[in-house]
């Protein structure tokens, strides 16, 4: 996501789930949620009806996460959020 935004030249801001707040994402027009269902969730929770979300889920079978055997161990997920507004 990062990668495709940066080539399209968006001016966006990127953080992590644990920073999320009510107010982190206030002047954005598109939040883009990247990781798994509940960080999508929890993501949704935080937003209004004014700015939309977009979930996209994060790839298991990527290089970063071989190695992570327990299918529920949080660390499969990148929980990572994109912040932008319109150019």
């Amino acid at each position: 996501v990062i990668h495709s935004l940066k080539n399209l030249g968006v001016t966006y801001s990127v953080i992590g789930r644990e920073e999320l707040h009510r107010g982190s994402m206030i002047d954005k027009d598109l939040v883009i949620a990247v990781g798994g269902d509940g960080t999508i969730l929890n993501t949704a929770s935080f937003m209004d009806d004014s700015i939309p979300v977009l979930g996209v889920n994060s790839d298991p079978t990527r290089l970063e996460e071989k190695g992570v055997t327990n299918v529920k161990d949080e660390r499969r997920s990148r929980g990572a959020l994109c912040g932008t507004t319109a150019n």
